[in-house]
């Protein structure tokens, strides 16, 4: 087994420092705009979803029409002929 490499020490800050006003100000700021876009990035998901069902709905209801279409077009066939 191969020996693990050796590893640079992290070099951390001796202490935590509390952020400033301004440096709080745009956290903030950030905080909101990313919130916003997560909302909108949502909604337009929930909207595309809705839109992907409603697209399917109408196919099926397309393929039934076309079904009924084809079979009213036999049922004619059949009864020009007896």
């Amino acid at each position: 087994m191969e020996p693990l490499p050796d590893f640079e020490p992290l070099n951390l800050p001796a202490a935590l420092t509390v952020p400033s006003a301004e440096e709080l100000e745009s956290m903030e700021r950030a905080s909101a705009a990313a919130s916003e876009v997560t909302n909108t990035v949502l909604s337009q998901r929930l909207q595309l979803d809705e839109k992907t069902r409603t697209v399917q709905m109408l196919q099926k209801a397309l393929v039934c029409a076309i079904n009924q279409q084809r079979i009213g077009i036999i049922y004619q066939v059949f009864s020009a002929g007896v």
